[in-house]
């Protein structure tokens, strides 16, 4: 899932508060926010429609479901905000 780009997949420039939220794509923990947040550092991902999850303990659960495609690069800028926390269900 994870990679350096290429024709296939497009990306998500991660511009969330705070950077060391974690984040899972489709209840999949894939790294912190830091990791994905300026070239060439994306979160790459093939073409699809995915759950985006940002989580950290103290602050409310972010979800988003975004589609990707080819080429494109999506950029994604929110802030957690302060309160109680849902941990994301790891299958």
């Amino acid at each position: 899932m994870l990679s350096d780009g290429g024709a296939e997949k497009g990306a998500l420039n991660l511009d969330i508060s705070p950077a060391d939220a974690q984040v899972y794509v489709d209840g999949v923990y894939v790294g912190l926010v830091s990791s994905f947040d300026a070239w060439p550092n994306y979160l790459w991902l093939p073409k699809g429609t995915y759950d985006i999850l940002f989580y950290k303990e103290g602050f409310k659960t972010l979800a988003r479901q975004l589609t990707i495609y080819p080429g494109q690069v999506i950029a994604l800028a929110d802030r957690l905000e302060p309160g109680p926390s849902v941990r994301p269900d790891i299958g």
